[in-house]
């Protein structure tokens, strides 16, 4: 049975937002309109996941994900390391050394993958001969987000957050971004060094009380975002809380990005791409420089469709009918509902 929706904050435009202060100034936001619901946080009511919550420890806990951290699977390889009886498997170099270390180091190795147990299991066994994996967690214990992709939720583990790390490639589907070890994919390269790069997390973990203090130094000296601050990744504000805004005399124009003014594409690059980082290429949506010059002198509220990297997209381009109609309406909202009825995009 699929969990109620939850309701969305009212309109922006009235008095009483609990994060903006009142203001007669207009506002936009501009927002994907079909995924403004769709947070990695929001799941799905189930029942306890299998295997969840894990036996008590005092040790601390690694997770580890598996599928492009640990091993690369391939169809039709030069070489493989081991096989099933649907797949070939490439190790990723320093596995034995990862798990070796992290075991001196008083860690207890739980794997937690998205893949299924039957997949699993026998990979996990090649890896260990030595048995230095504590505990296995599957598909079956992940959470689902409302678009069915497995989220690794690590409240549900039953360990504490200040004594746990996750090393995945999927970083996006951790909810606990700031317990993310980040790692690139392993693509099956024998001179891959990302496994032998993280063994110092391990020199100096014991410096923090809080291992997601050591994650996050980690993460920096790796060249990574640091997923704490994405939200304030383009601008020059200090870590949150950030809010309110400083007081303006200029109206507000608010902007989502991801698949509004552009597209992220993980692994392989794609054959078009305006700006790559170290962990995705970006795609600019077509249009977003002629709206942002155009917003400086007016202000709107409108519903976009999703950016898919289609270089025919039009959909910036049908924004700008709001500012030749905007005037007409004293109240901002009446402008928005004709032109979300004009796109054929009906109130949520």
């Amino acid at each position: 049975m699929k969990s109620p929706i939850p309701s969305l904050p009212s309109s922006p435009c009235k008095s009483g937002h609990p994060f903006l202060p009142n203001s007669q100034k207009k506002t936009l936001f501009i927002t994907n309109f079909i995924d403004v619901r769709n947070f990695v946080h929001v799941y799905s009511e189930a029942p306890p996941m299998p295997g969840l919550p894990l036996p008590p420890t005092t040790r601390k806990t690694l997770f580890l994900d598996l599928e492009d951290t640990l091993i690369r699977q391939v169809e039709l390889p030069d070489q493989y390391d081991f096989a099933t009886k649907t797949h070939y498997i490439i190790k990723r170099p320093g596995v034995e050394k990862l798990l070796q270390v992290a075991t001196d180091n008083d860690f207890e190795i739980v794997i937690f993958t998205a893949g299924g147990g039957d997949y699993a299991s026998p990979i996990i066994d090649w890896l260990d001969p030595n048995v230095l994996i504590t505990h296995r967690l599957y598909r079956d214990s992940c959470k689902r987000n409302i678009r069915g992709i497995p989220i690794k939720d690590l409240t549900l583990t039953g360990r504490s957050l200040d004594r746990c790390i996750i090393i995945d490639d999927l970083w996006q589907w951790v909810p606990q971004r700031e317990n993310v070890v980040l790692i690139k994919p392993f693509k099956g390269g024998t001179q891959d060094s990302e496994l032998m790069r993280l063994l110092w997390f391990f020199e100096i973990e014991s410096r923090y009380e809080d291992l997601r203090d050591a994650v996050s130094h980690v993460n920096a000296q790796g060249n990574f975002i640091d997923v704490r601050n994405l939200v304030h990744v383009c601008s020059k504000a200090p870590p949150m809380p950030g809010l309110p805004l400083p007081p303006t005399t200029r109206k507000t124009l608010f902007l989502d990005l991801d698949e509004t003014l552009i597209r992220h594409v993980f692994g392989e690059p794609p054959d078009r791409y305006d700006f790559a980082t170290e962990m995705c290429y970006v795609i600019k949506r077509f249009g977003m420089d002629k709206l942002l010059q155009r917003v400086l002198q007016r202000e709107n509220v409108v519903r976009i469709k999703p950016f898919k990297g289609d270089m025919k997209d039009t959909e910036l381009k049908k924004v700008l009918h709001f500012f030749h109609v905007e005037s007409r309406y004293e109240d901002l909202r009446d402008a928005v509902s004709y032109v979300n009825k004009w796109f054929g995009h009906q109130d949520l």
